[in-house]
């Protein structure tokens, strides 16, 4: 590290997102906040087909985790990067032997008020982190409401056919295997309708792995 770098760090040193305090370089969370994230169990939910959807989280959508998830409304990319090498290194081992990372889309809209997809930076850190190709093979087709505001069904309406595969997607050949991240899931119908989008690849397998997960 060379001065401007040390000077840098110590005018805007790294802190916990959680509590505030001073973490090591490029870390988003320090030991003890770190250790208040609880496993949980990975969920299924249904696919169209008779398939399935494997989602796996860091942990429930509390405390340390909430912060990380809304670090994007305060637009930190460094956290939304910091986060996806996290879940490299905590989620299961076996979740990673896939061919491509595949972050979910943000309408342009909406990335042109944030300034970036929190999905894609994760996925890129995630990426950079096993060394698995990050790939981003769907685009949203129109501007949706929050998931957030809406009940379940509203929530199922707001996302129907949001998606769609990128038109570069032709090199894709069948038997694929997919990692589907993303930041949070809630009720899972947005995951659910961009795996079943991805499912017209004919991909071998799609898995999703996000940040945290609301268990209720």
């Amino acid at each position: 590290m060379n001065f401007f770098q040390t000077l840098v760090r110590i005018i805007y040193p790294d802190l916990c997102f959680a509590c505030r305090e001073l973490v090591a370089p490029n870390e988003v969370l320090c030991l003890p906040c770190l250790a208040t994230i609880k496993p949980i169990a990975s969920r299924l939910f249904p696919l169209r087909g008779r398939k399935e959807l494997h989602v796996h989280a860091l942990g429930a959508y509390c405390d340390a985790l909430h912060k990380l998830v809304t670090a994007k409304f305060r637009r930190s990319l460094p956290a939304a990067q910091a986060t996806g090498r996290l879940m490299a290194k905590l989620l299961p081992e076996e979740l990673f032997d896939v061919d491509y990372i595949v972050p979910v889309p943000l309408h342009w809209w909406r990335y042109a008020n944030r300034g970036y997809n929190q999905a894609a930076e994760i996925a890129k850190g995630m990426s950079q982190e096993l060394g698995i190709p990050y790939r981003s093979l769907l685009m949203r087709r129109r501007f949706t409401k929050f998931q957030y505001l809406l009940s379940r069904d509203e929530r199922q309406k707001n996302v129907a056919d949001v998606f769609s595969l990128r038109p570069d997607t032709g090199d894709i050949k069948p038997g694929i295997r997919i990692l589907l991240v993303d930041d949070l899931c809630t009720t899972g119908v947005t995951l659910q309708a961009a795996a079943n989008t991805l499912d017209a690849l004919k991909p071998a397998s799609i898995a999703a792995a996000v940040c945290a997960r609301a268990l209720s």
